[in-house]
């Protein structure tokens, strides 16, 4: 029986070990979205597969379309993002970028445009001077190229323009509420000073070029991850898996940084 061959590039995002020898692989492409398929062997010594099938990798790919599940059948490394690999905070970070691209990924879904931001965002994580910055440019890019963009220039609810100000933001109608609305929603919100409402702005609008040269302060940081990580939530209806556990280590990571720098 023939197979159809799609050939590909794509971000390893994970791997699962399924019987004696084999993984199933999730990548995200350009051109085919989500792949999920089975790289037969790749847990052997001696496969050619394995290694190039770890995940935050960059690479070329072959897959065969079956009835049940896609085969990998020949694979590539074009970017192994060694220096992240190598630095815990920097791939609790990759890890979380990837797992949340994935989950608005179809699959058999054309994602150039994800894919690009996905990338983009992984290899500025190598150099990038701040981190935090980057990985709220990645989210406010992510939610407004898959319709979630939140709104910052009008009542999420009645549509009123708002003037310069602090305003609640509603998780359920994805943006800013006027205080007329705001005082007749009291679930799921939370507040926005005057300065993180400018930079989300900034970010929905600029690149990162632009946004790297910015000095955002920690607390300012802060408001806008909850608000963000609010929002994501309340879009999947979920805590992405290894959130929880990624915020962990990047808060060990930087606490330990801060010691040593302190000694």
């Amino acid at each position: 029986m023939s197979k159809n061959i799609q050939k590909t590039e794509g971000i390893v995002t994970k791997h699962i070990p399924i019987g004696e020898a084999d993984r199933i692989v999730t990548l995200i492409s350009p051109s085919i979205g989500k792949i999920r398929a089975v790289a037969r062997g790749s847990r052997k010594p001696k496969s050619k597969m394995g290694g190039h099938l770890i995940p935050i990798t960059r690479v070329k790919i072959s897959v065969a379309n079956t009835k049940t599940i896609d085969q990998i059948t020949e694979v590539e490394t074009i970017e192994s993002f060694r220096k992240i690999k190598e630095d815990l905070y920097l791939l609790s970070k990759a890890s979380y970028m990837t797992e949340l691209a994935e989950n608005f990924v179809q699959e058999h879904s054309e994602s150039k445009q994800i894919f690009n931001l996905l990338l983009q965002c992984i290899t500025l994580l190598q150099i990038a001077p701040d981190i935090e910055i980057l990985v709220k440019f990645f989210e406010i890019k992510l939610m407004s190229q898959t319709g979630f963009k939140p709104e910052m220039i009008i009542c999420s609810e009645c549509g009123t323009k708002l003037v310069p100000g602090s305003y609640k933001f509603s998780f359920e109608s994805g943006g800013l509420l006027c205080n007329q609305c705001a005082g007749k929603i009291h679930s799921f919100t939370e507040k926005l000073s005057t300065n993180s409402i400018k930079l989300i702005r900034f970010i929905q609008n600029e690149n990162f070029e632009k946004i790297a040269k910015l000095n955002s302060t920690k607390n300012l940081l802060e408001e806008i991850e909850r608000v963000i990580s609010g929002y994501i939530r309340s879009i999947l209806d979920k805590e992405l898996k290894t959130k929880p556990f990624l915020d962990l280590i990047a808060k060990q990571t930087k606490n330990s940084i801060t010691s040593k720098n302190t000694l």
